[in-house]
């Protein structure tokens, strides 16, 4: 299996970016198949950039043009069951 890692940037106080390495075992851990597709919920992904879900969810929301067409999808009851 392929090697997963991601790097979070972050600017602390006095405005320098600080890169952050998160662990394998924290991403892999998080990631669900679903359908044949691997996803990931918001929850989990904020707890990784440590930000409040619904701010992750807006932030997404504010710049969908950067994303593909397929990166984020609502779940409702009716799908889920």
């Amino acid at each position: 299996m392929g090697k997963w890692w991601s790097l979070r940037l972050d600017k602390n106080v006095l405005g320098v970016v600080d890169i952050a390495i998160i662990p394998d075992e924290r991403i892999i851990g998080k990631i669900y198949y679903l359908r044949g597709k691997k996803v990931m919920f918001n929850k989990d992904l904020a707890e990784l950039y440590d930000v409040e879900t619904k701010d992750f969810s807006r932030s997404v929301r504010r710049n969908i043009d950067r994303f593909p067409d397929d990166f984020m999808f609502l779940l409702n009851f009716a799908k889920y069951s």
